[in-house]
């Protein structure tokens, strides 16, 4: 776990902690300013990464945590699906608190829902690139009027 760090899903925290003079690392996989760019770990990674070595190994340690954690939801998901249990006899199959089982298993659809989003986005963009260009307007005006003229 990172030193001073808190691992939170939450919005008043990302505004509210600049003000107080806290630093905030922000990962999503998907967040609202990021979802048009569809900036992934490698983009962000090369976007933010910088000179100091200590802060891109905190950085690297981070998306560790993250990818880790995002594992983690993942295999409870599906061993929840796999289950056809209720989520309160899921989590106490397991020991686990209802409400914190509730949000790995948000936390899991909400990912899964990213990477279909990301892939179609990704389908959309390939199928358009390799998809022969438009003739211009200027290419489709027919030389027949110009041709008429002549003939007068």
């Amino acid at each position: 776990m990172l030193p001073r760090a808190r691992d939170v899903d939450s919005g008043g925290v990302q505004e509210e902690a600049p003000s107080l003079g806290k630093p905030v690392l922000v990962l999503r996989e998907a967040s609202a300013q990021r979802r048009a760019e569809r900036a992934m770990r490698e983009a962000y990674t090369e976007l933010v990464q910088g000179r100091d070595e200590a802060a891109n190994a905190i950085l690297e340690e981070a998306f560790a945590e993250w990818s880790a954690r995002n594992a983690k939801d993942e295999a409870l998901l599906r061993a929840f699906e796999a289950s056809g249990q209720t989520l309160e006899a899921f989590a106490d199959m397991y020991g686990m608190v209802p409400r914190t089982v509730g949000q790995q298993l948000e936390r899991a659809r909400r990912l899964a829902a990213a990477r279909v989003e990301a892939a179609a986005a990704a389908a959309v963009a390939a199928a358009l690139a390799s998809a022969p260009s438009a003739p211009s307007a200027a290419d489709a005006t027919p030389d027949a009027p110009a041709a008429a003229s002549q003939d007068e």
